[in-house]
């Protein structure tokens, strides 16, 4: 569904609340369901909103034909409406289980349609595959992009599982930087090879991990974000392993200190996504390392 801002939306974020009752009773499911562009359906903004009583919960849950998908979806924070109702609206236990069981039953509906990891809906033709498709037919001319291609290990990033890169709505520019990394990388360390120990620093996604470990089968790969892992690409299958640090933080270098003797292996560090005092952190780490 379409993300944007519907006369719905408007009058919650107004606390009109005769307005939202209209709309509730008189809406049709676009409007019940559509998510803002911060992908809040209008059942999650309710549940937040301690302004607006739980019968305006109940309102729009007795219109089940349309909101059920709603208790499903989860924002771009990875929240669901019953998530928001019990650790932001302090709702009560009964519209918290009404929400839950609506997203339990709307799960179970479209199950064949979801990401066996996490459950999100996953679409049938990823942002990923057309341009595939392009470079297949002769009209990509990135060359970054042509060579990821090139490998077959790279296409189990069309694979469900890793929807929230092949979906993603930067992941040409994405791959594009991730390759250059990975060329720097092999261009700097003549002996790189699975034997090695990568560690990608505000690893974001992970899609430079992701391709490196697909690319090197039996290398010890570490992604580190300070982001819970629910915001993170479900890279397991391919090898990697997530941990959840802020690089900044007093006991950073003595975690990857410890890491990295537990791991043994030669280390490289990546870090794409540095700037500013994160790169300064990234060449303390390296120095204490290379010592």
């Amino acid at each position: 569904m379409p993300r944007g801002r519907n006369a719905l939306h408007d009058a919650l974020l107004k606390s009109d609340c005769e307005r939202v009752k209209e709309l509730i009773a008189t809406g049709d499911d676009l409007l019940h369901c559509q998510p803002d562009l911060k992908g809040c359906n209008p059942l999650m903004l309710l549940a937040r909103d301690q302004r607006f009583h739980e019968e305006y919960i109940w309102a729009l849950l007795a219109r089940r034909a349309s909101v059920e998908a709603s208790a499903a979806a989860r924002s771009r924070t990875r929240l669901t409406a019953a998530e928001y109702a019990s650790d932001f609206g302090a709702r009560s236990a009964r519209v918290v289980e009404a929400l839950r069981a609506c997203e339990e039953q709307e799960r179970r509906r479209t199950v064949e349609w979801r990401c066996p990891e996490c459950g999100d809906v996953v679409r049938a033709r990823p942002r990923l595959l057309g341009y595939l498709q392009r470079a297949e037919r002769g009209e990509e001319k990135n060359p970054l992009l042509l060579r990821f291609f090139a490998k077959e290990c790279n296409r189990a990033l069309l694979n469900p599982w890793y929807h929230m890169v092949n979906n993603d709505p930067s992941v040409r520019k994405e791959i594009s930087e991730s390759m250059a990394m990975l060329d720097a990388l092999t261009g700097a360390l003549p002996a790189f090879g699975s034997d090695w120990h990568i560690v990608d620093l505000c690893c974001g996604m992970a899609v430079t991990a992701s391709i490196v470990a697909l690319e090197h089968p039996g290398l010890a790969v570490t992604a580190v974000d300070r982001r819970e892992k629910r915001y993170t690409t479900h890279f397991g299958r391919a090898g990697v392993r997530y941990v959840q640090w802020d690089i900044l933080g007093v006991d950073f270098l003595h975690r990857l200190e410890s890491l990295v003797s537990e791991v043994n292996r030669p280390v490289a560090i990546l870090g794409m996504h540095l700037c500013g005092a994160l790169s300064l952190r990234a060449i303390e780490a390296f120095a204490m390392l290379e010592s």
